[in-house]
């Protein structure tokens, strides 16, 4: 096979060329006898056998067995030490145990290749602590006028598989986001890239990007997305609903928030019930903490009233389906905003989909006289050929082309709101 040293997995495949692949000898011990040696060289009862290979390099044969060790999922996220991918390497003559390596790299090789190739290939991979200094020099060099945007002390690398490599750098400030700086095999820059200027329909992102997930945010942090919002002038819903929520400080309101996780939590009824994201926004007559609370089989949004502790706000989440907004802003914002950009062709299907599936039923399929329907159909139907939708002034039509599945007629008001449902035959 001929290989351009450009190619994606260059040095896996350089290392596969490298090695040998023979058939055993009569003299050799079997692969079966070299799995059974590695199990009892393997002595960590977690790990799982993986593959078996017998190799030559240098006129050196070894069987090589690799195991793989899976960090169990307890959702604590904790650092697993053993968890990651192993070789033995056996004698294919004497049965003897070279060695035990752990694949402390991102190169699938590791698995089929001996050490000896290993670390010749990845000696060829791009240092981090060389292409560094290269990458901050390539950053102010090609955004002259951004100032100084990246903090040197906070980027994530990668290597990858190909012998060239990438840096993203942490953004300083919320005008500069995921500045990236590509390398190519020689070690030289390829590219770099930097998202473009703030504005009120990435600002959310840039928020993500600086302070993490939504459930890791108290709420200051959303009074100072309203602050930043002010001057800007969203184009997209999303923006739009954020522009149009108001975001009171915590300290206006007696429950706090930690409360308000709690009694999110306890309206689900069980105990394993995690809260997403917890936000306070203001509402008549007291402001709401909307919490997306998830359970083993749903995602559902609840409200709390911030002074009375009482549920005023209950609806399904689809992960899938469902806007981001949802989580943090009131139904009558953005069911509005939506009528007022995309009207009630758009707001149907999810109308329907809310009152037709429970929410623990997302992708299973749904009996629906005798034809089995997914969910999904629904979230499709401005595409789909199940149904034709017609429109007619606020009241919008979905009329079945299949058997056996049912029409839908769904009315809403100008805020948004579904005034009258009806299933059609």
């Amino acid at each position: 096979m001929e290989l351009d040293p450009s190619d994606y997995d260059y040095t896996d495949y350089l290392a596969f060329r490298m090695t040998g692949y023979p058939e055993p000898k009569a003299d050799e011990i079997s692969r079966e006898e070299a799995i059974r040696i590695a199990k009892e060289a393997m002595t960590n009862k977690r790990a799982a056998y993986n593959s078996a290979v017998l190799t030559e390099y240098e006129g050196e044969r070894a069987w090589l067995v690799s195991f793989v060790i899976w960090t169990p999922f307890d959702g604590s996220g904790a650092e697993d030490e053993e968890a990651g991918d192993y070789v033995v390497s056996i004698d294919s003559m004497t049965g003897e145990v070279q060695s035990l390596r752990k694949n402390d790299s991102y190169g699938i090789s590791f698995s089929y290749v001996p050490e000896k190739v290993y670390k010749e290939t990845q000696k060829m991979l791009p240092k981090e602590e060389d292409l560094l200094p290269l990458a901050v020099e390539a950053v102010r060099k090609a955004y002259p006028k951004a100032g100084d945007p990246l903090d040197e002390e906070n980027y994530s690398w990668s290597s990858g598989l190909s012998g060239y490599g990438f840096i993203k750098f942490t953004a300083r400030n919320l005008q500069h986001s995921n500045i990236e700086v590509r390398f190519k095999q020689d070690g030289k820059v390829d590219k770099v890239t930097m998202d473009p200027p703030v504005d009120g329909d990435n600002l959310f992102i840039r928020f993500y990007d600086l302070y993490g997930p939504m459930g890791k945010w108290d709420q200051s942090v959303w009074v100072q997305l309203e602050k930043d919002m002010k001057e800007l002038e969203p184009k997209e819903i999303q923006g739009k609903v954020i522009k149009a929520t108001h975001y009171p400080e915590e300290s206006s309101v007696s429950i706090k928030q930690e409360e308000a996780r709690e009694l999110g939590r306890k309206t689900t009824g069980k105990n394993m019930t995690e809260v997403n994201s917890c936000v306070l926004v203001d509402a008549q007559p007291h402001p709401v903490w909307i919490v997306e609370l998830l359970t083993e089989h749903t995602l559902s949004i609840v409200g709390i009233d911030a002074e009375t502790g009482e549920t005023v706000l209950s609806m399904p989440c689809r992960a899938d389906f469902s806007p981001r907004y949802i989580s943090f802003s009131l139904p009558e914002i953005w069911r509005k905003i939506e009528m007022e950009e995309k009207g009630p062709r758009y707001m149907a299907p999810a109308a329907i989909i809310d009152r037709v599936f429970p929410a623990d039923v997302d992708w299973r399929g749904y009996d629906l006289g005798d034809v089995d329907v997914t969910w999904m159909d629904y979230c499709y139907m401005n595409e789909g050929t199940a149904w034709r939708m017609e429109v007619d002034g606020l009241t919008v039509r979905c009329i079945s082309r299949r058997e056996g599945v049912k029409s839908y007629e769904v009315e809403f008001d100008q805020e948004g709101n579904v005034i009258r449902f009806e299933e059609k035959d």
